[in-house]
């Protein structure tokens, strides 16, 4: 997986929904195909929301 990740605080006008504090992270990568993608994808929210 290629890219960047960037992380800063979460600001109210971009995510109203998001409390105080938290935190945005945006990863940026190229995979081979949009079905490719949208595995990895899945997988990254998958281990974001069972923490």
């Amino acid at each position: 997986m290629a890219g960047n990740t960037l992380t800063g605080p979460a600001e109210a006008t971009a995510e109203p929904s998001l409390p105080p504090g938290a935190n945005i992270q945006r990863i940026w990568f190229e995979a081979p195909s949009p079905e490719e993608k949208a595995d990895w994808m899945a997988s990254l929210l998958s281990i974001q929301t069972s923490r």
